[in-house]
């Protein structure tokens, strides 16, 4: 799902594991940002976890009919299209959600419930349309019915973290995440999870081991690794920033976050070359929405480097991929101003001046 990013109001941005997350001395905050979140980025393939995870407990038990980790029902044509049973419903919700049918999705949960109103994997699901919806109150409600039903579930709890987390309900998503863990320790997802919201709730201490169990238990994911770096800078570490990010991109080449925060990092570190390098990197990798970032940041790096053509350019590149974005326009006017081009650099600060007023 696309996201809505959370840009900083002048000079670089952190993309963070999970969003464009500004950094010192730009104001604001975060790491994952949409309108569902004002912290996120599209790193991973779920709009839930930022890398795959897996479900279920860890126990050897297999999952009862209804749980939430139970094989999702099957059906017939014949059968989604004259449904009678829970499981009936359920098949033609999963079928309707697919298809980005939300409102006929929820309508066949519904029915899933009224048939079977213990059953677990119907409020789960539900649960899950509501999220992709936005609502998020009635997905809360959704999981914690599901969770109360199968209280065993690590994926429910999970769920709900994470619904949590984009309510801002950050305490009670620390919570949810920290009971997923205890039913199953083994995921590395949960711990990323739980590090991002940490990360959010400024609780940097408690964020560090969890990114590193998180990198400990699946080294091959570049997720935890950009959480870990985005805490260590926001703790002033930057030299330590610097190594898990360098790290980063050795693990993933193609990770357009991890050369996003590795340059805001250098230039923290005041290695404005490497960080210029790192920039170029970012924009032209995905996500495509660091690309104009990337650009702004560089054009504030090479200015620093009294690098005026180069800075002017970059930012002229910024504002051509993000034609309302502020920031870029406002490094132009600023370029151009240090260029002696003091119309054309007055033209670009009003230009800033006036697309801030309109948000």
């Amino acid at each position: 799902m696309k996201r809505k990013q959370c840009l900083a109001n002048l000079g670089p941005v952190l993309l963070a594991t999970t969003l464009l997350l500004p950094s010192v001395p730009f104001l604001a905050r975060t790491a994952v940002a949409d309108p569902r979140d004002d912290a996120p980025s599209d790193l991973g393939d779920s709009p839930r976890t930022s890398f795959p995870t897996k479900s279920g407990t860890g126990a050897s038990t297999a999952p009862r009919r209804g749980s939430i980790d139970a094989p999702a029902p099957t059906a017939s044509a014949a059968t989604l299209a004259n449904p009678r049973t829970g499981s009936d419903f359920i098949a033609l919700g999963n079928q309707l959600h697919q298809q980005r049918k939300f409102n006929a999705a929820i309508e066949a949960y519904e029915n899933a419930v009224r048939r079977d109103p213990m059953n677990a994997q119907a409020y789960f699901n539900l649960g899950r349309v509501y999220f992709d919806q936005y609502r998020l109150n009635e997905a809360i409600a959704a999981y914690q019915q599901a969770v109360d039903l199968d209280p065993h579930s690590a994926a429910g709890y999970n769920e709900l973290g994470l619904t949590f987390k984009h309510r801002r309900r950050f305490s009670d998503a620390i919570v949810a995440y920290r009971r997923a863990i205890e039913l199953n320790p083994h995921n590395a997802a949960t711990y990323n999870n739980l590090g991002n919201v940490l990360y959010q709730a400024r609780q940097y201490d408690d964020a560090v081991p969890m990114f590193h169990k998180a990198i400990e238990l699946d080294p091959k994911q570049v997720e935890p690794m950009i959480g870990l770096g985005s805490v260590l800078y926001s703790q002033g570490k930057v030299n330590e920033a610097v190594a898990i990010l360098q790290h980063a991109i050795t693990v993933d080449p193609k990770s357009g976050a991890a050369y996003f925060n590795l340059g805001v990092a250098q230039q923290a570190a005041r290695n404005l070359p490497q960080s210029a390098a790192a920039f170029r990197k970012a924009a032209a990798l995905p996500p495509a929405a660091t690309a104009a970032p990337a650009y702004n940041n560089l054009s504030n790096v090479l200015r620093e480097m009294q690098d005026l053509p180069g800075a002017i350019a970059a930012a002229r590149k910024a504002v051509s991929l993000a034609p309302a974005y502020a920031p870029a326009y406002r490094n132009l006017g600023q370029a151009l101003l240090a260029a002696g081009e003091t119309a054309k650099g007055n033209a670009a600060l009003a230009k800033a001046q006036k697309l801030d007023s309109q948000h």
